[in-house]
């Protein structure tokens, strides 16, 4: 199959392609992974009500995030050594977000250097770091980002230490082992860095270094919210890294009210971790997201036929997001704050 009409194919197609293995990388969370399924049970939970007689003959989902376009509010989600998924790798990502109009983190753990990703890429990248608890080589790193002509910083804060995930951890971490990972020094490739080192002082480190606007990914209590606002983020992003990281958690879009009262209406609120459908970005953005990044999905699309894949993935979500508008009453973003919606028992 080279085109997809429907997100469950994207997903069908990865699973047929991929070694039992690297399917278990892209697929699983950690622990029981009661957060991994939450993330989607707490989405599929919210329910809408729709209103007649409005003319949505027109309707628009274009956005705009830190000065940039997006045609949807939908963005890349970093993920690390795209390339174990399909040869097309991260620079097949950058040119598919590139070619529909929106963004693209790539990640630090990318399987090719930052020079190589932004000759795939016509629009601006944001770029997606862990410090790995040394400051001198992260601060070296942002400032050749800005060289490159990234256009932000994603400071990812939710990696205190690896994720517990059975499913890894049953296949002797073989994946993770083999990956390439050439824009990381050869000390932190080797030991894993010291990912436990970190402080708020890291954002400030940071910030006193660069003009680029840093976001910080990784948040999901409201005080860290308002710390990283005070901090100087450039945006919030909630996210529990996909249910990867700390099992037992809330689902982020449970969260997101509660987030974006924390810090007002005007820092921009990006929120991932269990978004596959349409349906799901117009319910984070009626509860406050500025936009919704999708990582897994976006993953899975890359597997199931690389940069086409992904092309075809993000056309899917636009055809599904305005078509929710429409049943909706709603026919454009700034309306949706009047959407109302109902949480059923999860």
């Amino acid at each position: 199959m080279t085109g997809f009409r429907l997100i469950p194919q994207i997903f069908a197609q990865a699973e047929a392609r991929l070694s039992p293995q690297i399917h278990d990388y892209l697929a699983g969370g950690a622990g029981r992974e009661e957060t991994l399924r939450r993330n989607r049970t707490a989405l599929e939970g919210i329910r809408f009500l729709p209103r007649v007689l409005r003319d949505v003959s027109r309707v628009e989902a274009r956005t705009t995030f830190l000065g940039q376009s997006l045609r949807i509010p939908v963005f890349l989600s970093p993920v690390g050594s795209l390339g174990c998924f399909h040869p097309d790798g991260v620079c097949g990502s950058a040119r598919a977000a590139a070619r529909f109009g929106t963004l693209l983190f790539c990640g630090i753990n990318a399987e090719v250097s930052l020079d190589e990703v932004v000759c795939h890429s016509d629009r601006p990248l944001g770029l997606q770091l862990y410090t790995y608890g040394d400051l001198d080589w992260a601060a070296a790193i942002v400032e050749r980002a800005e060289r490159l002509g990234f256009m932000a910083i994603c400071l990812t804060v939710d990696v205190p230490a690896p994720g517990w995930r059975e499913r890894d951890i049953a296949n002797d971490h073989k994946i993770l082992a083999s990956l390439s990972r050439p824009n990381l020094p050869e000390g932190i490739r080797r030991t894993g860095g010291h990912p436990g080192r970190t402080s708020w002082e890291d954002l400030a480190f940071l910030r006193a270094r660069t003009d680029l606007p840093i976001i910080v990914k990784g948040i999901q209590s409201p005080e860290d919210a308002r710390l990283a606002a005070d901090a100087g983020a450039a945006a919030v992003y909630l996210s529990n890294h996909g249910g990867r990281q700390l099992d037992s958690c809330p689902s982020t879009i449970e969260l997101l009210p509660g987030i974006r009262q924390s810090i007002g209406n005007d820092l921009p609120l990006l929120i991932d971790s269990g978004f596959r459908h349409g349906t799901d970005v117009v319910k984070a953005l009626a509860l406050g997201a500025d936009a919704v990044g999708v990582g897994r999905l976006h993953a899975a699309a890359l597997a199931a036929n690389g940069e086409a894949g992904v092309g075809s993935m993000l056309e899917i979500m636009e055809a599904e997001i305005l078509n929710t508008l429409a049943q909706l009453g709603v026919a454009k973003l700034a309306d949706l704050g009047a959407v109302v919606l109902h949480s059923a028992p999860h």
